[in-house]
């Protein structure tokens, strides 16, 4: 999409990144011969904007960056981020789910693996956005989540589909959903594999034993402090 809503409500960006360091008002009497704010800003080539009413006035700022989401209280509009065309992004299949798993987590500093939101389109705001939200919601009335993520760079470019058939001396990796789990041992004393090998039309790990015999994922439990538990019910 050309523009992505981040920020309903009565947050806008700081006034230093105001394009031309003005406010764009719309009166009443012109406000249907007026361009959209998508358009101006398309033409200003902006890469946020806010419109909205102040005052029952009609308002539209555009802005060059936005890395600071300031309240002006009495505002009802919108903050949108302009897509980067020259760049690739896949779209995540369920944005809330991932944010509730791994988005806040990462914002918290409560994830053990680094990296895990690299790459998500316009995160500085939705990581401040949902802050707000935490902190009692003031001024918010939802926030966007990280429904676009660059398309390079990101850990699983090396997957690929299984295919149907593998050939005899064809290894396979293994591995645990590392945020929540780790690969363990089924045989105690034994040493853990990460790999498997066809061998004749059966799987086999390093040790020999016939495929996931003794590969398990086990839980992960992870202590922090009371504080983390309560803003993750929210």
């Amino acid at each position: 999409p050309n523009a992505v809503e981040l920020v309903p409500g009565e947050f806008v960006c700081e006034d230093s990144a105001l394009m031309g360091g003005m406010i764009i008002v719309e009166d009443a009497e012109d406000m249907k011969n007026e361009k959209s704010c998508d358009v101006r800003c398309q033409e200003a080539n902006c890469n946020y904007f806010w419109e909205g009413e102040i005052m029952s006035v009609k308002q539209c700022r555009l802005y060059s960056e936005c890395n600071m989401l300031v309240r002006e209280v009495g505002a009802q509009g919108s903050l949108k981020g302009v897509a980067d065309t020259s760049g690739q992004f896949c779209r995540v299949a369920n944005p809330e789910a991932c944010w509730q798993v791994s988005g806040r987590r990462h914002s918290l500093h409560a994830d053990m693996q680094l990296g895990q939101m690299s790459g998500c389109a316009w995160n500085n705001i939705i990581e401040q956005c949902d802050l707000m939200l935490l902190l009692g919601g003031a001024g918010v009335e939802r926030c966007a989540r990280c429904e676009y993520r660059e398309a390079n760079g990101q850990d699983f470019l090396h997957k690929v589909k299984l295919p149907s058939v593998f050939l005899h001396g064809q290894t396979l990796g293994i591995s645990c959903w590392q945020e929540r789990y780790r690969a363990v041992t089924v045989i105690p004393g034994t040493v853990l594999g990460s790999t498997l090998t066809c061998v004749s039309g059966e799987w086999f790990d390093s040790g020999g034993r016939v495929g996931l015999a003794n590969f398990a994922c086990a839980a992960c439990v992870q202590v922090v402090s009371p504080p983390y538990s309560e803003l993750d019910s929210r």
